[in-house]
Parts: C-alpha cells; sequence; structure tokens
C-alpha cells in the first residue's frame, strides 16, 4: 500500500508527454500536496516529471487492457482515485478532403474512444469508492470529498473552423459525451467537470502528425498551405494570445482542488473571441472565421 497520507488527494491523469498540458498539470498538483500517478504510452516521455508525489505508468488509451490495468494498479496501492483528468489527444491540421480514413480513425482512437475506455474504466471503481466510503456525500465531512472526473476538451468543440474539422468534430463529441456524463454520474455521487482550452503553449502539434505534415499531391488546397500552417501554430504564439501551459495548470489546478469544482472551465487564448462569436448568428460567425483564417497576412513572430 502506499505511504499517502488520507488527507492527501490521489490523482490519475492520461496523456503526460513532456511539455503538454498533462505534464503541467502533473507537476502542479504533485506540489500542491497531491500524489498524482502520471501516465503516457511510454515512461520515456516524462523525464521531466521528477517531483517526489509522482509516480510514473506506461498506458495506451487505445488499449482497455492498459487503461484498466493501471486504474487497478492505482486502487491496489492506494485504496482509492480522488481525481482522474482523461487529457490524452492527438491534433490533426488538414482540410477535410486530404484526410484520410485511417488518419480519422486513429484521431478519433484517441480522442473519443480513449475517452470512454477512461469512463469505463474509472467511473464503475469510483461508484464503489463511493459506496464504501459515504463520508464523501456527507457536508460535514471535512476530510473526504466527492471523487472528481475531468475531460480535457478543446475550445474548437464550441465554434468550427477551417483546417481543423476532424480535430474540432472529435472534440465536439467528447464535449456532448461530457455533459451526458455530468448528468448520469449525478445519481452515482461524482462529479464530472469539463475544461475547454483555448490557445495553450504545449506540444500538441510537435507529434507525428506535425513533423510528417504535408498536402497530397492532388489537394485542392495547396495555395492554402500558408493559412494552414498558421493555425497549427497559432496557439503556440504569445502574439495571439497563447497562455503558459503553468499557467494554464495553476488555475484548472485551483479549480480542481476547490470545494465545489465548476462543471465547465473555459481557459486560454482567444477564448474570448469564441465565445463572443457564438452570441452571433451560426452563419456570420462562420463567414468571419474563414475570412480570418483564409486571408490572414503572415509576418514573422
Amino acid at each position: 500500500m502506499s505511504s499517502s497520507k488520507p488527507s492527501q488527494r490521489i490523482v490519475f491523469i492520461t496523456g503526460c508527454t513532456d511539455g503538454g498540458i498533462g505534464a503541467a498539470l502533473a507537476l502542479t498538483l504533485a506540489k500542491k500536496g497531491c500524489i498524482v500517478y502520471a501516465s503516457s504510452r511510454s515512461v520515456s516521455s516524462m523525464t521531466g516529471l521528477t517531483h517526489d508525489n509522482i509516480r510514473k505508468l506506461a498506458v495506451d488509451v487505445t488499449l482497455d487492457a492498459s487503461i484498466k490495468s493501471a486504474v487497478e494498479e492505482i486502487y491496489e496501492k492506494e485504496g482509492k482515485l480522488d481525481v482522474a483528468i482523461a487529457n490524452a489527444g492527438i491534433g490533426l491540421t488538414k482540410p477535410l478532403l486530404d484526410i484520410t480514413i485511417e488518419q480519422a480513425k486513429n484521431l478519433y482512437e484517441t480522442n473519443v474512444f480513449g475517452l470512454m475506455r477512461t469512463v469505463h474504466a474509472v467511473i464503475p471503481r469510483m461508484t464503489q469508492q463511493q459506496v464504501t466510503n459515504p463520508s464523501a456525500n456527507s457536508k460535514k465531512s471535512t476530510s473526504t470529498w466527492k471523487p472528481l472526473f475531468v475531460v480535457i476538451g478543446s475550445i474548437r468543440a464550441e465554434m468550427s473552423s477551417p483546417w481543423s474539422g476532424l480535430y474540432g468534430s472529435s472534440k465536439a463529441a467528447v464535449r456532448s459525451y461530457t455533459e451526458t456524463l455530468q448528468m448520469e454520474c449525478r445519481p452515482l455521487g461524482i462529479n464530472v467537470m469539463l475544461v475547454n482550452p483555448g490557445a495553450i503553449t504545449s506540444n500538441i502539434n510537435q507529434g507525428t502528425q506535425a513533423t510528417d505534415y504535408n498536402l497530397p499531391e492532388n489537394s485542392l488546397y495547396k495555395n492554402y498551405i500558408p493559412a494552414i500552417m498558421h493555425t497549427m501554430y497559432i496557439s503556440q504564439s504569445k502574439r495571439y494570445g497563447s497562455m503558459d501551459s503553468f499557467e494554464f495548470a495553476e488555475k484548472v489546478s485551483q479549480k480542481i482542488l476547490s470545494k465545489n469544482p465548476p462543471q465547465l472551465v473555459r481557459l486560454g487564448g482567444s477564448i474570448g473571441i469564441m465565445v463572443l462569436l457564438q452570441w452571433l448568428p451560426r452563419t456570420w460567425a462562420l463567414g468571419l472565421i474563414w475570412r480570418a483564417m483564409s486571408g490572414m497576412k503572415f509576418t514573422k513572430t
């Protein structure tokens, strides 16, 4: 069993590769006293997670057995899980006509079905935990709290934009799934929080799909490559209001550890603009987005 104190929250996070949102959340929560089980497909991709409160796990969210084994290991060692953060995800910036079915399946396998696998592995165990520890539902309790399941989505789930349509569609599915999960977890005594980041400085565009980026020879969008590349990296530029990943992690961690965690958190660069656009007639908003993202003037930053 773990040497963690009863007052310490036990946290499990997927997608904690160095340089990403997951890694920033892991370090921030560990510094706040939580015992954090950080996971990634390879432990070697988490070299920056050196805090004493961090335990590293190799987890592939595209495999049922992998995610279930990790959750069971946490319960065997800790006897509980207070917070689970489903953060694992991949990006894809490409015109819809240039995306292969295989690429689409790969994206959804991680972003959507990976979330579902995490939910299936975690929620039933958290429910059992509630049955064996009913004081977590008591308003008089000062040492226990309701389990919390956190989903990291994207602001792109709320407003479509060119070149990231498939990624946005996967996050729209995540949003709808999570909102329903929030309702269905109410009778189980489990809180569910959806976090929709805006522009956050992270490693989401540093994977295979970014380094091997290209358009097919017969692509109808060759003339738009500058706009497409700009879209891919705009979230990493402070010029466009990108928020540092550790600033993001600090603010989200405060929400996670609060007495009454909110159901929805929007945070990051361009959030204000995206929310404002939602107040406009949909066709107007989409027209503005298209004009902005297909005909920007590009300058070096």
